[in-house]
């Protein structure tokens, strides 16, 4: 049976995760994330409602796996697997300043 500390370091195989859940398992900054979405090398967003943004967890589950390469959610042979998942090399700002800092 799941514990609610186990619930919420994991995301849902189904169903809509808001940003914060996402920037948990995601390590990039909140602004870099939007950036993201808006040049659409990130999952869409979908308005839920007037001050309610949401992603489906199957897309940002699926960008997990494709960054990382890993199993996600870890199983307990792999659990430091989540911890592998790197961010992009360089942001755009970095890359107008010629590279990573």
């Amino acid at each position: 049976m799941t514990t609610t500390t186990q619930a919420s370091s994991t995301l849902p195989a189904t169903g809509f995760v808001r940003l914060e859940t996402i920037l948990r398992h995601y390590p990039i900054g909140r602004s870099s994330w939007w950036a993201g979405v808006k040049n659409q090398t990130l999952p869409r967003a979908y308005k839920l409602g007037p001050k309610t943004t949401a992603w489906r967890a199957e897309d940002i589950l699926a960008l997990i796996q494709k960054i990382g390469g890993a199993e996600y959610p870890p199983s307990d042979k792999s659990a430091g697997a989540a911890a592998s998942v790197q961010p992009p090399a360089t942001t755009q700002r970095q890359a107008k300043k010629g590279g990573a800092a």
